[in-house]
């Protein structure tokens, strides 16, 4: 636990001679603790760093069903999954702020439903959670995002230049909604609003997941209710200013 809570402090993830240091432990116990933690999927290694893993993300959604505030962030995602009757999903970025990660998910009761698992994580350039994320984020780290992406094409729909990618984030920043249809997945669509908090700082996203053809025939209804689950919760938590996308 004492590793896995200061990973969480790390946003650029620690090296094991790092940890050793800063827990006070041999480094060949800590290794050990390390693996048993990454096979387990706590904790991955990437470039010499270890960092918190989908596990770690899905153990802080549970701890955190508890809060209060988290009360009514699950009223508002209930109400979306109703009202929309697809897959309701809440997610950030992962720590070392990469891609769009999954914390909380509502499933849709379709028998035919895109319902992405809790601790998934999705490129920031092709999927409506990526593509909100990016596209309030800082402009510093947005634009160092944009210099060293390779643009993989999973799908035919997948954007292709950086040019195209811009000018998609500026759309959304106008309208407060990103859209991905097909770009990752075949049949597979999701619309994602950002989430803000006090000082408007960006906290992370909420997100409609849908088969592609269903979402295509609600495009219009499906934006405007995934943008006020998206100014509902910037409002629990914190948020005073003027939501994109609203007059």
């Amino acid at each position: 636990m004492q590793v896995i809570e200061h990973l969480a402090s790390e946003r650029e993830g620690s090296s094991l001679g790092a940890l050793s240091s800063a827990l006070q432990l041999p480094k060949t116990s800590l290794l050990q603790l390390l693996r048993a933690l990454e096979h387990s999927g706590y904790v991955q290694r990437h470039e010499g760093a270890y960092r918190l893993g989908p596990a770690s993300f899905r153990m802080g959604a549970l701890i955190t069903s508890s809060d209060g505030t988290i009360g009514a962030v699950r009223a508002v995602l209930q109400d979306l999954l109703e009202r929309s009757g697809e897959s309701v999903l809440l997610g950030g970025f992962s720590t070392d702020r990469r891609f769009g990660v999954y914390t909380e998910r509502l499933e849709s009761p379709h028998a035919m439903r895109f319902a992405p698992a809790v601790g998934e994580q999705r490129p920031l350039y092709c999927t409506g959670i990526g593509k909100a994320l990016l596209a309030f984020s800082p402009d510093a780290q947005a634009s160092a995002y944009l210099r060293r992406v390779e643009l993989r094409r999973f799908t035919r729909h997948t954007l292709g230049s950086r040019t195209a990618l811009e000018d998609e984030l500026a759309r959304i920043r106008r309208r407060g909604v990103a859209i991905s249809i097909e770009e990752m997945v075949e049949g597979g669509a999701a619309m994602a609003s950002p989430i803000f908090e006090a000082g408007d700082a960006l906290k992370g996203c909420v997100v409609i997941a849908a088969p592609a053809a269903r979402l295509r025939a609600r495009s219009g209804e499906l934006e405007a209710l995934v943008r006020q689950a998206g100014e509902r919760l910037s409002k629990i938590f914190g948020f005073v200013g003027r939501y994109p996308g609203t007059r």
